[in-house]
């Protein structure tokens, strides 16, 4: 009876497997109920919003180094209970000192999961007064948020 043993390439080969494989899982546990909800709310009620400024940040960018966003709370009613959720825009400090300004008190129309109002999206991740720049939801932009409170918003 032969006995074989794996080759040091064979070990690294399976190492670097075993290292996608896990990164891929992260992604999808990370990233995969934010994914679905977003298709799923094509089908949800749409209601406007009131935003409201959080302040300018960074989105968490390549090799550490952050991206400048402004970031925005918005509030809905929903069967007469107050509804928070929040936004962030990549762009430059200027211009988020600009948007920071302009839009806080606008209208803006979001959709919400009936049976969780608490989770919700922008209708239009890309309307106009964005500056030609798309918002962002997922939970890795919002992690890195200003500190702002969405139950000092839901309370106004």
């Amino acid at each position: 009876m032969q006995q074989s043993a794996m080759t040091d390439k064979e070990i690294a080969d399976v190492l670097y497997g075993l290292f996608w494989f896990s990164f891929v899982v992260w992604i999808v546990l990370k990233q995969g109920r934010y994914w679905w909800e977003k298709v799923a709310s094509s089908r949800w009620p749409i209601v406007d919003a009131e935003i409201q400024r959080a302040g300018a940040g960074a989105l968490p960018g390549a090799k550490g180094a952050g991206i400048p966003a402004s970031f925005f709370g918005y509030r809905f009613v929903v069967d007469g209970i107050p509804r928070a959720g929040m936004f962030a825009v990549p762009m430059d400090e200027q211009d988020s000192s600009l948007l920071q300004k302009t839009l806080s008190g606008d209208s803006i129309q979001i959709r919400y999961d009936p049976a969780d109002p608490d989770t919700s999206f922008l209708v239009d991740q890309y309307d106009s007064r964005f500056m030609g720049r798309k918002a962002r939801q997922d939970p890795e932009v919002l992690e890195s948020a200003p500190e702002f409170d969405l139950a000092d918003l839901i309370k106004k």
